[in-house]
């Protein structure tokens, strides 16, 4: 945009006046028009061999150095964005060996989807997040973390149409390290992914899901594969699809013609990319929070207590835990209940996780936990040094060498299984990575994306 009244493209000059604002959320049908007899254009419409002749007389420039003077391409490369680049160009050119077999057809256009695909990581910054004072209040341990350090980064892919660079997806996440506290240790947060469906060509593939759902689902995976290698153990992602058009995550301009899914629909289709990582064993686990934080078992060790919850920047469940509780405080005023400060404060803490436990079970399965790592069964700690015992029949069966107290284990279907011995030594200690800071205020935070694109 050309600062003062005016502005300047390629020889013509408009008053800014004179534009109107719009959402670029519509497709048109441009009517067709006709060269007088290829000997000359109107002002409407030059045809290509006209075209061609002016470029060659310096008349007009050629759109491909208009649009190409600087593209994604030409953005910096980091070593995240090496990683999911490199492996998703292999996803693709296995697709397309796929496809060879099963139709013997040479003439797939993986390639050229290949050529037309750049993904960036386009933010990477440290941010610190304070752990609000009423969250505080519900936990009973005095020595909670009161602020975790994170880094945020921003995940964008962009797809060569017609010349120009558009960006299709777009996906913020949280990285808690090593350095963190418990609860939010080694720990990844998907907070939010958006995508316009302008990707082409709309075909399917092999296997009979559509190319442009392989696509985004090889980006997230070779996320994943990226933070497991640097010792990351948890990732959590809330199927939580806007409620209403309009209400847009990251990206502002959708086509009117592009279905907005619902709650359901998302969660499949994360879990559908969940299920690949896991044959890869990018993921070693899956189940939900509800099951891994508010159930409790006779082989589990571990409290059920909001200490053990992630606080991660924007979640809904601290912000929900945090409503519980100021319901029940005053609820128990009401009643005059007076309790010391300590067993007020536990109970609480079990009154919250009750509450809380009573509004995530009917969409349990909407808040996904991916284990990137294996975690111990009793305790339900990552295992991520020394050594773990489990059982090659029951894949749930992991323990931690504190836990661990017996060679064998009894199945759900009362037979004595074995327990072999794993020596964890290929899970780096720090999970800090070398790769660049990169600072970009339009994408700081979504709202800022979405008001000044």
């Amino acid at each position: 945009m050309s600062k003062g009244g005016r502005i300047t493209f390629n020889g013509t000059s408009v008053t800014k006046q004179l534009l109107e604002r719009k959402t670029n959320d519509e497709v048109i049908n441009e009517p067709w028009v006709q060269c007088n007899k290829y000997l000359h254009c109107n002002s409407v419409y030059t045809c290509p061999l006209c075209r061609i002749n002016e470029i060659k007389n310096g008349i007009q420039i050629p759109l491909k150095d208009i649009w190409t003077a600087f593209g994604t391409k030409d953005l910096p490369k980091t070593v995240l964005s090496d990683h999911i680049e490199k492996r998703l160009f292999e996803r693709l050119m296995q697709e397309r060996e796929e496809r060879q077999k099963i139709e013997g057809n040479e003439n797939f256009d993986e390639v050229k989807v290949a050529d037309s695909l750049t993904v960036r990581k386009v933010i990477s910054v440290d941010k610190q997040l304070t752990v609000k004072k009423q969250f505080r209040d519900i936990i009973p341990e005095e020595n909670y973390p009161a602020e975790f350090s994170y880094r945020s980064r921003v995940i964008l892919l962009f797809q060569k149409i017609e010349g120009a660079d558009v960006c299709i997806f777009a996906m913020y996440v949280q990285e808690y390290g090593s350095e963190c506290g418990n609860t939010n240790q080694r720990c990844v947060y998907i907070s939010y992914l958006d995508s316009v469906n302008h990707f082409t060509p709309r075909r399917q593939t092999s296997s009979g899901e559509a190319l442009r759902t392989f696509v985004y689902h090889e980006i997230l995976i070779g996320y994943l594969d990226f933070c497991k290698k640097r010792g990351f153990a948890t990732c959590y992602i809330h199927a939580c699809a806007p409620k209403r058009r309009g209400d847009d995550y990251i990206l502002n301009c959708h086509p009117k013609t592009q279905k907005m899914p619902k709650d359901n629909k998302l969660r499949k289709w994360y879990i559908s990319m969940l299920t690949k990582a896991t044959k890869e064993n990018v993921v070693v686990d899956l189940t939900n929070m509800y099951d891994h934080f508010f159930v409790s078992t006779e082989t589990r060790y571990s409290k059920v207590t909001t200490a053990r919850m992630p606080y991660f920047d924007g979640d809904c469940w601290s912000g929900a835990a945090m409503d519980q509780a100021v319901i029940i405080e005053k609820e128990c005023e009401a009643m005059g209940y007076v309790n010391p400060p300590n067993a007020k404060a536990k109970a609480k803490d079990i009154l919250v996780m009750q509450k809380l436990g009573q509004i995530i079970l009917p969409t349990k399965q909407n808040f996904i936990v991916a284990h990137l790592q294996y975690s111990c069964m009793h305790c339900c700690k990552p295992v991520v040094s020394r050594k773990r015992w489990c059982c090659t029949k029951c894949k749930k069966v992991q323990e931690c060498e504190r836990c661990h107290t017996a060679d064998e284990h009894t199945s759900i279907k009362n037979e004595v299984h074995p327990l072999s011995e794993v020596l964890v030594d290929d899970i780096p200690l720090n999970t800090k990575d070398n790769d660049i800071i990169l600072e970009n205020a339009l994408f700081e935070n979504r709202s800022n994306r979405r008001e000044l694109c």
